[in-house]
């Protein structure tokens, strides 16, 4: 009794006593980091500068100048990386020379010499480039456009951003992805594209939830480990226990018998004996299974706080997504406000198509924006001036020695037009183009070649595109239609005209140059076609949008052929047919697994 007392008050104290020690050592052992001697590294420096081993030397003296990094000692830290990078340079150890200009280049970012942080990244990159090293090239490219996007050069680091996402892409790093995200978000936020920032923002709430998912499913397994292992063990020590014990009886059985034929004094002996072994084999036991609930628990404990940890950070993370994600929802329900009071202004200036349907009852107009506004439009006018309005106009051109033809009979202009950009960029530009159209018709200017040529002027003019930057612009193609003389004049600027005669379609190519944009030519001048319509013609005119559309099984474009082969197939049936035949089309072509990429507009007209 004296002894088992014993036993079990020394183990109580030897727990005790351990647990103490692991409180003790436990910080140490997760959180100390090795106190680096200056000295110690200057010292080795001269030695195998001494010995002239260049490969230990330049090793130390990078040591040093992580040192000073920590210190923040800036100066002290770029001295001792260029002394190491002159080494590295002469042994050609392209790996370390690599490293060297990335340390630089965040050191002169720290100092805030953004250009000298630049220049130092870019070395970093080619030689990553040289080396061929994809995931080394990723973070070059993420650590490159940091600096950039300070000073301000978001193109350049989006440019970088993007290429590293599309390497990431390629290995499946889903945690570069998301880096590359949010990195996009930020910069198109910074830049004031709202749109471009919602969609990568997105993305990158999308990529950090599933990185988080990923980490709890991965904590969840490892408890599960760590519980079976945990069982494991305890059923072997169970196993051990047992076959101990079982050991014992039969040892206590075989003495039983022993007693029976030897003396007292040899019975005594050996009982003394087996229950020294039995208390040898319990404390032994008894230290296993102690050893195991002390690591164990500690164990248990750190998965624990892990767990925590990131249970708290996903918290966070996801009041951020949520917060983050409502202040969105309101810009964006303003910025729809805006669109839609937008689309009725656009609505409002667009000609009425009534007034087509009167001079062209065999007529259709099948538009469809990507977006609520669109940057593709359609115009037609009719040329019926007063004759003092036609002297006016004669006197002024006369004055400026221009020969532009003035209107004298009742002819008819019609015209699709494709603006640069779609959306409120694109909307802006048709109201630019509609307005100067209604200004040129109103000076008399009503041949086709002549109204592009002036278009073209005034767009210039309007965009302040002689002295800027400014290459925005449209292409188009335009009719006017001449009863009297029986012809149709076209001229194009990139577009075409398609008609169709006697079941033969013919297609009149544009001018190879856009209204608006750079021009390096001394002058833009376009062409003008004549097209005879003594025989019932139907002519079509249109945006790129239908033909440029992705869609079918191969997720290719429409493209220019099989378009007009629609428009040989159905020109024959009535222009409402039309109509919902090129609209069923298209979106059969597009169907689900595409979005409409671009403004469309197809117009259709028959003079017979």
């Amino acid at each position: 009794m004296n002894i088992k007392y014993y036993t079990i008050k020394n183990k109580n104290k030897l727990i005790n006593q351990i647990l103490l020690i692991l409180f003790l050592l436990l910080p140490q052992v997760l959180f100390s980091q090795p106190n680096e001697n200056i000295n110690y590294y200057l010292q080795k420096v001269e030695m195998f500068e001494r010995e002239g081993n260049n490969i230990e030397t330049a090793k130390y003296l990078n040591k040093l100048a992580f040192l000073f990094l920590d210190q923040e000692n800036y100066d002290k830290s770029l001295d001792y990386f260029n002394q190491s990078l002159i080494i590295n340079i002469d042994i050609g150890n392209k790996n370390a020379i690599k490293s060297i200009y990335t340390n630089i280049g965040m050191i002169y970012s720290d100092k805030e010499e953004y250009e000298s942080s630049i220049l130092y990244l870019r070395k970093s990159l080619k030689i990553c480039r040289d080396l061929n090293k994809n995931d080394d090239v990723a973070s070059c490219l993420i650590n490159l456009s940091v600096p950039l996007v300070t000073v301000k050069r978001f193109k350049e680091s989006n440019k970088y951003i993007l290429e590293a996402l599309s390497i990431s892409k390629q290995y499946s790093n889903i945690k570069l992805m998301r880096t590359c995200y949010g990195m996009l978000s930020e910069n198109f936020k910074k830049m004031g594209d709202s749109e471009k920032s919602s969609y990568y923002f997105n993305l990158y709430a999308s990529f950090q939830k599933k990185i988080q998912n990923d980490q709890i499913i991965k904590n969840k397994k490892k408890m599960q480990e760590v519980k079976m292992n945990a069982s494991k063990i305890v059923a072997d020590q169970e196993t051990k226990l047992k076959n101990t014990e079982n050991s014992l009886l039969k040892e206590k059985k075989i003495s039983k018998e022993r007693e029976m034929t030897i003396g007292l004094l040899n019975k005594e002996r050996e009982i003394k004996e087996l229950k020294i072994k039995e208390q040898k084999a319990q404390l032994k036991t008894e230290a296993m299974y102690r050893m195991f609930l002390i690591f164990g628990f500690v164990f248990i404990g750190i998965i624990a706080f892990v767990v925590y940890r990131g249970y708290k950070q996903k918290k966070l993370a996801n009041l951020e997504i949520s917060r983050a994600l409502e202040h969105i929802k309101f810009q964006n329900l303003n910025i729809t406000r805006s669109i839609n009071y937008a689309q009725r202004i656009q609505d409002a200036l667009l000609p009425r198509v009534e007034k087509l349907k009167r001079n062209f009852p065999e007529s259709f107009i099948f538009f469809k924006p990507r977006d609520i506004v669109s940057g593709d439009f359609y115009w037609f006018s009719e040329t019926n001036p007063s004759f003092s309005r036609q002297s006016s106009i004669i006197e002024r051109i006369k004055q400026k020695g221009s020969l532009n033809k003035v209107i004298t009979s009742n002819d008819f202009i019609i015209s699709a037009v494709d603006c640069t950009g779609h959306g409120v960029p694109g909307a802006l530009m048709s109201m630019i183009g509609i307005n100067i159209l209604n200004e040129i018709i109103s000076r008399g200017i009503v041949e086709a070649d002549l109204i592009l040529n002036e278009l073209h002027k005034e767009v210039r003019y309007a965009l302040k595109q002689k002295h800027s930057e400014n290459k925005d612009g449209m292409d188009m193609a335009l009719c006017v239609i001449k009863e009297q003389e029986k012809v149709v004049d076209f001229a194009g600027a990139n577009n075409p005209v398609v008609y169709i005669q006697n079941n033969k379609l013919t297609t009149i190519k544009g001018d190879r140059n856009g209204i608006g944009g750079e021009q390096k030519e001394t002058e833009r001048l376009f062409t003008k076609h004549t097209i005879k319509v003594d025989v019932p013609t139907t002519f079509y005119i249109f945006s790129d949008g239908y033909i440029d559309q992705f869609g079918g099984n191969d997720g290719r474009k429409l493209f220019p052929k099989y378009f007009r082969q629609i428009l040989l197939d159905i020109h024959e049936k009535s222009m409402p047919e039309q109509k919902e035949i090129l609209e069923k089309k298209f979106n059969e072509w597009k169907g689900s697994n595409y979005q409409q990429i671009d403004d469309v507009l197809v117009m259709g007209f028959k003079i017979s």
